[in-house]
């Protein structure tokens, strides 16, 4: 991937803001094997590997203290795609708006 090293900076930044708040779970998911990482004990270089591990990932945020989801964003990774282009869709709410805008 060309632009690798910027998007991982795009991918660890909303990572970050989103431990910000210790009721947040971050899970990695693919929604064509249907697998998934939780970030429990994770290392953040841990979420960052297993969205490259694939093409297509989301980001799914849920609420530890009620187990409802708090948004999704979806991150599409291309050879030739730039870093601010990486995020296809996500959810339109306050708390992924915060993780997305700059």
């Amino acid at each position: 991937m060309l632009h690798e090293v910027k998007a991982k900076s795009v991918i660890r930044k909303i990572i970050r803001k989103a431990k910000q708040d210790w009721t947040v779970l971050i899970k990695v998911h693919d929604p064509f094997d249907g697998d998934s990482i939780l970030d429990y004990n994770r290392k953040e270089k841990d979420l960052i590997d297993a969205v490259f591990s694939v093409d297509i990932s989301e980001l799914v945020f849920l609420d530890m203290t009620t187990g409802k989801q708090k948004g999704a964003i979806q991150i599409v990774l291309e050879y030739d795609r730039p870093a601010d282009e990486i995020i296809s869709d996500h959810s339109s709410n306050s708390f992924i708006n915060y993780l997305v805008n700059k």
